[in-house]
């Protein structure tokens, strides 16, 4: 046993991980011997022991023994292994040490040939009396590691050992009775047993409890509550009661007459609420959130059915109520608001359950309704005041990204129950709620002192994202309201703010429109000053990409009938923004809309460059504003302008139906059939060449196959025609564009890249020799050689 000792030893003190390893391999190979058990306890008994890492390992050789099938305890031999453990337990040896003997012991009272009775644990329970945190954590342990031990294959000892739990469900409430109620100390050793008490209930309300028995549980809960402050005393005081519940029968009386005043009624769990609300004792809070979203949940119909008759029913909804709204910001003041969003959402449902019963037939639940509504009307205003930004310089100063990321889902989870508000209250309470609120706001901005006001916007922010949290229940033929709103001056308001000012009030105001599409498109008459925010807007703002596809559907309605009254620059602005909306919806989805935009600006190409005469210079005019409608497209729908990799873009097309593809094809050979005749006829005009080179930059980095050329073959071929004619720089431009687009073809060899770009070198510079042959020329044609420079260093990084 001494060598055991020194491996032991080694095992725990020496550093050398070869050594360790040598001593573990040995150490597992004795303690699977028969004989390790008795040279254990022989070892045990025999020496005076102070090492701990020794007496741990002792206790687990002993406990690994008890586990294996092959052990057969005789009744001398369990007596003494027993002693065995309680010696060592009530010893003065480390608390670690302790807890492995006491679970070496509870594994004896589960593996024992002889079964322990409530007699045998009264009198285990009775010697560990000397120390009553010890007791207290046996009897934690106990229901434990019996709920969770795998050794106990027998149904019919499994079934045993929980009626000897059960049957010492009462001295255990008795152990904790006394230690948490009669044990007159508050130091830091008695707060710690009273803490430990709450914890052994929590092991044992896991049985499969009678009603009595759950009961006898609650009224510890209940009377645990109201003794302490302290956070942890009351956190794990309110866990246990939270526990509890789902094993209570809930009838009304129950809840009105026994836990409701415990929670509501003035007294020591009030006291204790009122008073973390003034100190702004958050985490007292969050336990209060906790106890009482769990106690609605569970009795939300009982509350319901009281609330026209019970005071202490409606204290509950205002003390839920003050929670929701504790004054701070979410994320960074508070972290606990948030869980009463699933209780508001769940007590709409258990009310509209009630109603679909018997509404109509009983005067009492009718009040409650009524009263209900009430609630949710104060609940409404509570959540538009807590979703109120701060302003730029507090969040600048104050947030780090994860606040902002956890008070953009918190306002997200308030949308939620915005919209429940609504279901419950029905439309047109909602809405004439919303838009009061909205008014109250909006009517301050005629001293114009607000206009520079960024938490006044702020504020009036709030009610526009309440209105649009409505939107997706909100019937399009809705007449009573929405007219109130998209009449007023609140997009006038909009166009006035300085640009880079009030940015999230202006994003939220965008959101409704595109929220309301259905709407207004029924209502047409404010499409116009709508159209109008938007092109203002998509300068200055970014556009917000949720719920795109409605949004998008929206936009090109509004585009397609107020085509004619738009200016050029706007339009271009206009056509932008709404294929940078398209772009973000799924990738089969994207050419209905694309074509519908796609197509108008090609028909009205193709008619002019039908009847151009090049000289004209409204013709000259027409066809570059259609260019810079193209490219104003091709960069919405690529996501300006940046490069996509190809692995990108072997992604995309992996993801594109047949029907996608082909579309493409089909409106690329459109494209580029213009594109050919436009150089036909315009060749020597610089800006229109420019212009188009630009478009065909843009459609060269594009993702979507409709910007496409038909070929490499034949894009080189018209490229270098064109500067071979006409000699622009901007053909040398488009050239070097090229360069990128051959290197990410995934349909060539990179041989057969090399040599595409290689002849494209040669092409490019036989025609700049042919335009720079004299000095004159030279010097007058700086824009090529800063072009073909820029063009030769793009081959150089590609090829070589």
């Amino acid at each position: 046993m001494d060598l055991v000792a020194s491996h032991i030893n080694t095992l725990y003190e020496n550093y050398d991980p070869l050594k360790q390893k040598e001593s573990q391999i040995f150490l597992d190979k004795w303690q699977h011997e028969k004989s390790s058990l008795s040279e254990t306890l022989n070892y045990l008994t025999t020496n005076f022991i102070s090492n701990p890492n020794l007496l741990f390992y002792a206790a687990s050789t002993i406990q690994k023994n008890l586990q294996r099938s092959d052990t057969s305890l005789d009744h001398n031999q369990l007596i003494l292994v027993e002693e065995v453990i309680l010696t060592f337990l009530l010893s003065d040896i480390p608390l670690f040490v302790k807890i492995k003997f006491l679970t070496t012991l509870i594994t004896l009272i589960i593996t024992s040939k002889e079964p322990y009775s409530k007699e045998d644990i009264d009198k285990i329970s009775m010697k560990l009396s000397q120390n009553l945190e010890l007791k207290l954590r046996f009897f934690k342990l106990l229901p434990e590691e019996i709920n969770h031990n795998i050794y106990i294959l027998d149904p019919c000892k499994k079934a045993r050992l929980n009626e000897l739990l059960l049957s010492n469900i009462d001295a255990v409430l008795l152990l904790v009775n006394s230690v948490v109620f009669d044990m007159r100390s508050n130091d830091f050793d008695a707060q710690k047993l009273k803490l430990l008490s709450i914890n052994v209930c929590l092991s044992w309300i896991n049985l499969g409890l009678s009603t009595i028995n759950s009961t006898k549980f609650m009224d510890f809960a209940v009377k645990s509550l109201q003794i302490s402050a302290d956070p942890e005393f009351f956190e794990q005081s309110a866990e246990l009661f939270i526990e509890l519940l789902p094993n209570m029968k809930l009838i009304s009386s129950s809840v009105t007459e026994n836990l409701l005043p415990v929670l509501c009624a003035e007294g020591a769990v009030k006291d204790i609420f009122n008073r973390s609300l003034a100190s702004s004792n958050t985490e007292v809070l969050m336990i209060f959130t906790k106890l009482l979203g769990a106690f609605g949940d569970i009795a939300a119909t009982t509350l319901i059915k009281n609330l026209h008759n019970s005071p202490l029913v409606q204290e509950f909804f205002v003390m839920v109520k003050l929670l929701t709204g504790y004054p701070g910001v979410f994320g960074v003041d508070e972290e606990f608001s948030d869980l009463t969003q699933g209780f508001w959402c769940n007590l709409a449902s258990s009310f509209e359950e009630l109603i679909e019963d018997d509404y109509e037939n009983s005067p009492e639940l009718l009040a409650s309704v009524n009263i209900g509504k009430e609630i949710f009307l104060d609940l409404l205003k509570v959540i538009i005041n807590k979703i109120i930004y701060p302003g730029t310089d507090y969040i600048k100063s104050n947030w780090s990204s994860d606040n902002f990321n956890q008070f953009r889902v918190y306002r997200r989870e308030c949308a939620d129950t915005i919209l429940t508000c609504y279901e419950f209250l029905g439309s047109d309470k909602t809405l004439e709620f919303i838009l009061k609120e909205f008014f109250s706001q909006f009517n301050k901005f005629s001293d114009a002192k607000n206009l520079e006001n960024e938490e006044q916007f702020l504020i009036l922010e709030s009610s526009i994202f309440a209105l649009k949290a409505v939107s997706e229940s909100c019937n399009s033929n809705e007449k009573n309201f929405l007219s109130l709103f998209f009449g007023c001056n609140v997009f006038k308001l909009f166009k006035s703010i300085p640009v880079g000012f009030a940015n999230r009030f202006k994003k939220t105001l965008l959101l409704v429109i595109g929220a309301y599409a259905n709407w207004l498109n029924l209502n047409f008459q404010y499409l116009p000053e709508c159209l109008e925010v938007l092109v203002f807007s998509l300068e200055v703002c970014d556009l917000c990409r949720e719920n795109m596809k409605e949004l998008a559907d929206s936009l090109i309605e509004v585009l397609l009938k107020l085509t004619k009254d738009i200016k050029s620059d706007d339009k271009q602005k206009v056509i932008g923004g709404i294929c940078s909306v398209i772009s973000t919806l799924p990738v089969n989805e994207i050419p209905y809309f694309l074509m519908r935009i796609l197509g108008d600006i090609l028909e009205e190409t193709k008619n002019t460059l039908n009847l151009a005469d090049p000289a004209e210079a409204n013709s000259k005019t027409k066809i570059l504003e259609e260019l810079r409608y193209l490219i104003s497209c091709c960069n919405g729908i690529s996501g300006d302008n940046e490069i996509i990799e190809i692995d990108d873009k072997k992604n995309i097309q992996k993801s594109k139906d047949l029907e996608t593809i082909q579309s493409e094809a089909n409106v690329s050979v459109v494209i580029w059939d213009v594109i050919k005749e436009i150089i036909r006829k315009y060749g020597t005009d610089e800006e229109i060449m420019t212009t188009l080179c630009s478009f065909m930059n843009t459609a060269l980095i594009s993702s979507m196959g409709f910007f496409s050329p038909p070929s490499l073959d034949e894009l080189t071929l018209i490229l270098i025609t064109s500067f071979n004619v006409f000699g622009q720089s901007c053909f040398i431009s488009t050239s070097t564009v090229l360069i990128s687009y051959v290197k990410d073809e995934e349909n060539l060899s990179i041989p057969e890249k090399e040599e595409k770009l290689l002849r494209l070198l040669q092409e490019v510079t036989i025609c700049l020799s042919k335009h720079l042959d004299t000095k004159e020329k030279m010097e007058e044609g700086s824009d090529l050689i800063c072009g073909y420079c820029a063009f030769l260093s793009k081959v150089k990084m590609k090829v070589y």
